[in-house]
């Protein structure tokens, strides 16, 4: 392909890519998990993908200006630069996009974080680490139920859970006590 050829596919892609932006509502692209959802609704432009989340994130954050720094996304790796990531609303010192936080985040809410990792893994095609998996919910600010009115009904309960450990080693049982009412549902494993 000469330099002229891959040029006008450039700038073809380009206004694809444009075309593309202009559809999804650009007003409801405010941060970087707003662009990897919409991009991922156009897997069927596979040979734009790449360039129109980049054209995307431009567009969204209006600079190409600091240094590049590579993020886990659901569609692959993606090239980032600080200040967009900072503009999109992306934490500084993670290493995934938050669509694909927020996705591990759902799944470990659900399961084990090593079901969760392989579950990602087969969504997204993306491997995330169990170990990223539980240190991503221990970095997290869950907020506490608040009781606004006075309570009415209240169950706790208790129990065992049993954790995960590698194969051949001594399964590890866990005690947890978990209260329901109106405010909200509060467990806690014990350390006993």
């Amino acid at each position: 392909m000469t330099p002229e050829q891959q040029q006008a596919i450039q700038t073809h892609v380009e206004a694809i890519s444009a075309i593309l932006y202009a559809d999804c509502e650009p007003g409801s692209l405010k941060t970087l998990e707003d662009i990897d959802r919409a991009s991922s609704k156009r897997k069927s432009v596979n040979s734009c993908n790449t360039t129109d989340r980049k054209f995307f994130i431009y567009s969204a954050s209006g600079t190409k200006a600091g240094r590049v720094k590579k993020l886990k996304s659901t569609l692959g790796d993606l090239s980032i630069t600080e200040k967009q990531a900072a503009r999109l609303g992306c934490g500084t010192g993670s290493r995934l996009s938050p669509h694909l936080e927020n996705c591990c985040l759902r799944l470990s809410a659900n399961v084990a974080y090593e079901s969760a990792s392989k579950d990602i893994k087969y969504i997204t095609g993306v491997t995330v680490p169990s170990k990223t998996q539980l240190i991503l919910v221990h970095y997290q600010e869950f907020n506490k139920p608040v009781a606004t009115l006075d309570i009415t009904e209240l169950s706790v309960d208790g129990g065992k859970a049993r954790l995960i450990t590698p194969l051949g080693e001594k399964s590890e049982w866990k005690d947890y006590k978990a209260i329901v009412s109106e405010a909200g549902i509060v467990a806690k494993l014990l350390n006993i």
